[in-house]
């Protein structure tokens, strides 16, 4: 019944935008908990992240599952294993300066992409809350999977 309407919704192209003010007006996801009921995992808290496009300039929204880390949020850009990363990736690469809608707050935030000891951390923290990394990290090889913690600024 759930995917049916999300399915009629994704279709009319009002998924995506209703997602997005829902993050931002009551910080709840209606997609995650769609998505973590379907694979039978407790609701995982989503944020929207505001990059600036790469190559554009415009301003671009994702909404993605992220894991806190003391102060910071740790976002993982898995697109379901994709062969690619998310565009939002590359729009962080090209400008580490974005922000979060977390718990209907506004963040300004610097992106750090995390490597050795530090990412292993994280990626098994985020893997133990959400198990499908684990498929998604063997779907997506020759490609790593970045881990990027999103550390607040001003």
């Amino acid at each position: 019944m759930w995917q049916d309407v999300v399915n009629l919704l994704t279709r009319l192209g009002l998924m995506r935008p209703m997602e997005e003010l829902s993050v931002r007006l009551t910080g709840y996801s209606i997609a995650a908990r769609m998505i973590t009921w379907n694979e039978g995992v407790p609701y995982i808290n989503s944020l929207m992240l505001r990059t600036v496009g790469a190559n554009s300039g415009d301003l671009r929204d994702a909404v993605l599952f992220y894991f806190p880390d003391g102060d910071n949020w740790v976002i993982i850009g898995s697109v379901g294993g994709a062969p690619k990363h998310p565009a939002w990736v590359h729009n962080l690469r090209a400008n580490p300066h974005a922000w979060v809608f977390v718990d209907r707050k506004r963040h300004p935030v610097e992106a750090e992409f995390v490597e050795g000891d530090e990412r292993e951390r994280l990626w098994s923290a985020a893997a133990e809350v959400w198990p499908p990394f684990h498929q998604y990290e063997e779907n997506a090889r020759p490609r790593r999977i970045e881990v990027i913690r999103l550390n607040p600024s001003a």
